[in-house]
């Protein structure tokens, strides 16, 4: 359905039964008369009532076309014309955040069991006692370098680092530095009770392989808190104290 013809057919009938095609004969004649008797001001003013008759024709006319016109829109719910459905809402979706790429994290602590070339023989002495492996200590006297401090640790038979030197057959120590780093050297080897002292053999010594096969016994005291070298090597270290 095309509302503007729709209105354009109103009008046009209005204005039919409004203002028929010819005036009755007597009031042609009259006019007749009228106009040889008046004055020219007189036309003026008939000019000007006609073009009122005019201008509230049109005015009626406006108003009968936005009338109806209203009614359209009203019927047909918007402006997509009569009986049109309005748009439906476009569903909205979120947009995604860009991701944030991972940043490179500070290296992270690292220590990694040494496996010896070729399998070690198995260490003289005892396995140390259930209150000495876990302990840690500190070089005595402290070692430092680039604010890392050289530290001793007795670990138990079954520990990553016993199991690669010795497959469970032996406790063992490691020297590394704390915090520890990816590819540390430090060294590694037997940590064993010999006549009531500790005993370390220096196994696998990356930073120097002359230290190699090198004992250091300490004297066990405070209840395993100091670690006193008894005439240690030049390769070893003088004493240990826990953190």
């Amino acid at each position: 359905m095309n509302a503007g013809r729709d209105v354009e057919r109103l009008i046009a009938r209005w204005l039919g039964e409004e203002a028929p095609g010819r005036a009755p004969d007597r009031i042609l004649a009259g006019a007749g008369t009228t106009i040889d008797h008046t004055k020219q001001r007189r036309s003026a003013v008939v000019w000007r009532q006609s073009v009122t008759f005019t201008l509230r024709s049109a005015a009626i006319a406006a108003a009968i076309v936005l009338a109806v016109a209203g009614s359209l829109y009203l019927i047909g719910g918007g402006t997509g014309g009569v009986g049109s459905q309005s748009a439906s809402p476009t569903a909205s979706h979120p947009t995604p955040s860009p991701s944030v790429a991972p940043t490179a994290s500070p290296e992270a602590a690292v220590d990694i069991p040494v496996v010896p070339a070729s399998p070690l023989p198995d260490p003289t002495g005892e396995a140390l006692p259930s209150d000495l492996i876990g302990r840690i200590y500190a070089v005595d006297p402290p070692e430092t370098l680039n604010g890392r401090q050289l530290v001793l640790t007795l670990r138990a038979a079954d520990d990553a680092h016993c199991m690669a030197m010795y497959g469970e057959r032996s406790t063992c120590f490691t020297v590394l530095w704390d915090p520890v780093k990816s590819g540390d050297p430090g060294a590694r080897g037997s940590a064993r009770i010999v006549d009531g002292n500790l005993v370390i053999s220096m196994a696998l010594v990356p930073f120097d392989q002359a230290c190699v096969g090198s004992l250091a016994t300490y004297a066990i005291e405070d209840a395993g808190a100091t670690l006193r070298g008894i005439d240690p090597p030049a390769c070893t270290f003088p004493g240990f104290r826990e953190f």
